[in-house]
């Protein structure tokens, strides 16, 4: 039996159509993305290969590219499924404290940088929720007092 080469050629398309969509990912090139800074794709890559959630590492690299790119939810919901099965990460800690931010969750943001806190007193990730707690502050302040953005 000789096969229609335009039969063989629609068999091809569907077969490549069947492929996951993560055929073509690389945890490697997340990694490397989000390491040399490069969020917005970072984040597009991920986003594209939405069926990779659940697996820690890529959580926690496409919680931190939404967060960097000012998508909260999306950063949040990640970093809190990496969390669960890495609850003393101080780092996540920090960008879940963003992300809520990001949210307008201020009170929640600045519970997270108090626990942190409690444990991390010294070094760059001190600085940092130590930074990110006064603008937490300064954000309910605002809120409280009726102040509009």
């Amino acid at each position: 039996m000789t096969l229609n080469p335009k039969r063989f050629f629609v068999y091809v398309l569907f077969f490549l159509a069947s492929i996951p969509a993560s055929a073509d990912f690389s945890i490697d090139d997340l990694r490397q993305q989000v390491a040399s800074g490069q969020y917005d794709a970072a984040y597009a890559n991920a986003h594209r290969h939405g069926d990779r959630m659940g697996e820690p590492e890529f959580d926690l690299l496409y919680g931190i590219a939404a967060i960097e790119t000012g998508k909260g939810g999306d950063g949040v919901l990640a970093l809190e499924r990496y969390r669960l099965g890495n609850p003393q990460d101080a780092q996540v800690t920090l960008y879940l404290a963003r992300g809520y931010l990001l949210l307008g969750e201020a009170v929640r943001a600045r519970a997270e940088l108090e626990a942190l806190l409690k444990e991390v007193t010294q070094g760059e990730l001190a600085d940092a929720a130590r930074s990110l707690l006064e603008a937490t502050r300064i954000h309910e302040s605002a809120v409280a007092g009726g102040a509009r953005y």
